[in-house]
């Protein structure tokens, strides 16, 4: 049974609550919505383009990246441009991207503790 994107974000915030984050940095939700269904999930470093195309072609609902795909706020979404192209492809696959960054790195038992 599928769980909804908001689910794992629960369970990602009880593992490294967003609040733990630097403030320059923008861990969460990235591309998606909270009420697509998750049935595989798939980690990886970065949502870069190859990552998510992967994904898309192997049915993945959810990519947790350590990076975020957005970190500064965006003017425009080109879709020839390698962020726009990834934002493109996961929302016509219903891919959600979810980051836990610097948070990660800070929690108990995160990147900093291995």
């Amino acid at each position: 049974m599928a769980a909804p994107v908001a689910d794992i974000i629960k369970i990602m915030e009880k593992l490294a609550p967003s609040r733990l984050a630097e403030e320059w940095d923008n861990p969460g939700l990235q591309v998606g919505q909270k009420d697509w269904p998750v049935n595989a999930i798939w980690v990886a470093l970065d949502p870069l383009p190859d990552v998510v195309s992967a994904a898309c072609q192997k049915g993945i609902d959810l990519l947790i990246t350590h990076h975020p795909l957005i970190l500064k706020p965006l003017k425009s979404i080109d879709f020839s441009t390698p962020a726009g192209a990834v934002i493109q492809m996961a929302n016509q696959h219903q891919l959600a991207i979810f980051s836990a960054h610097t948070n990660l790195d800070i929690a108990d038992g995160g990147v900093n503790d291995i």
